[in-house]
């Protein structure tokens, strides 16, 4: 029996490191030895599924890591090329480094971004209730007041008015489609 758990661990191991990598199902369970049913069996572990994150993480790290030792060398490169005699390759080097440079500032800005309203997010999850609703109902109000939210204003006989076609366009009377 002993035998029997450490041949599932180690296939564990090897279904983890072969999904992590990216593998498709089937091709994952026959690098580790096991079926395409145990494959699905197994991704419906969450202790199993986490196992693949962690490891899919860790393989990400690395190759950002590797990517940031030589990210330096390929700047330095970049450099060089920037004092070529030919101004094709000065050329090609400026809009290398501009295009990188302006990638990496948006990366950088939506990072930042995400990070603020995660934190905004967290900040809004321990508000009580009644807050919230507050907050909510002045954001209406304010949008209104705006006119970016306008909500449809009762008859003088109480009852909401019916959709109507924007100025120019005309109902049709099947179904109620607007076509202009």
């Amino acid at each position: 029996m002993n035998e029997k758990k450490r041949h599932n661990h180690a296939a564990d191991e090897a279904l983890v490191l072969a999904l992590a990598e990216g593998l498709k199902h089937a091709e994952a369970g026959r690098r580790a030895g096991v079926s395409a049913s145990t494959v699905q069996r197994r991704l419906r572990d969450p202790a199993f599924v986490e196992d693949v994150s962690r490891a899919r993480a860790a393989i990400v790290a690395g190759v950002r890591g590797a990517l940031t030792a030589t990210s330096a060398r390929a700047v330095q490169v970049l450099n060089e090329l920037l004092d070529a005699k030919s101004p094709t390759v000065r050329l090609g080097a400026a809009r290398g480094v501009l295009d990188y440079f302006l990638k990496f500032q948006t990366i950088e800005g939506l990072a930042e971004r995400v990070e603020q309203l995660e934190r905004k997010r967290y900040s809004l999850e321990h508000l009580p209730d009644e807050v919230l609703n507050r907050m909510y109902r002045d954001a209406v109000a304010r949008e209104v007041r705006a006119g970016r939210f306008p909500l449809p204003r009762p008859n003088t006989n109480g009852l909401l008015p019916a959709r109507r076609a924007a100025p120019g366009m005309d109902m049709k009377a099947s179904g109620g489609q607007i076509e202009p």
